[in-house]
């Protein structure tokens, strides 16, 4: 039989093949050195977000307490709590501890002074362990994103003998969102008194602020 003189012809001439080989050589130095770029920099990359996420954070909690501050300046509110209900962390639900602790605040001390309780403090409300009339307003807070809570009106319970204890006789308590299983609310309270249509309105707008401020800060 015949040999046909195509099958013995190489695929590529030898040049060619030296060039094949010199850009494979090229294209793995190239890419150890991206490898090695990328270990080198990764590190400082990631320092570079760390320092980033810390000032942007930071700004977002000046915003937050310049929020909470206008409220009171603007008389709307004598005193603002920003807490956290929370399972430590897990999902709220049957069988397992929930619990209320502030995180955030701002104080007319003028007015608690003049009501008796300038001695009131943010570690006061850590870690409280919830009743059903909280759980039950917590529930529908979500229901309508907020509940007033007239002290007087209500029955006893966990939150009213804390509002008598601190003097507070109204409040308007305003849902701002879930953030790492924790249900974030806030309390706008007054120091004698009840909260007028007016002030409501400013207690609208600035907890409206305060859930844009802590979605952009755990988006």
């Amino acid at each position: 039989m015949k040999t046909s003189s195509l099958a013995a012809m190489p695929l590529f001439s030898d040049s060619t093949l030296d060039t094949i080989a010199k850009v494979a050589g090229a294209v793995t130095a190239v890419t150890a050195a991206g490898v090695g770029f990328a270990k080198w920099i990764a590190p400082w990359a990631a320092q570079r977000l760390m320092v980033q996420d810390v000032h942007k954070g930071i700004r977002l909690l000046n915003t937050l307490h310049e929020t909470m501050e206008s409220a009171i300046d603007a008389g709307a509110a004598h005193r603002i709590i920003i807490f956290s209900a929370h399972n430590c962390g897990g999902i709220p639900k049957p069988g397992a501890p929930f619990y209320a602790s502030a995180i955030h605040w701002a104080i007319d001390r003028q007015w608690a002074r003049n009501a008796g309780f300038a001695d009131e403090k943010l570690s006061d409300y850590h870690h409280l362990e919830l009743d059903h009339s909280y759980v039950s307003m917590l529930a529908g807070m979500l229901a309508s994103g907020e509940y007033r809570y007239t002290t007087e009106k209500e029955a006893t319970s966990l939150l009213r003998s804390i509002y008598v204890s601190t003097g507070v006789s109204d409040s308007l308590l305003v849902y701002l969102g879930v953030h790492n299983n924790r249900m974030i609310y806030a309390s706008f309270a007054r120091y004698g008194g009840e909260l007028g249509e007016a002030d409501l309105t400013v207690i609208r707008l600035k907890a409206g602020l305060l859930r844009g401020c802590l979605r952009e800060a755990n988006g």
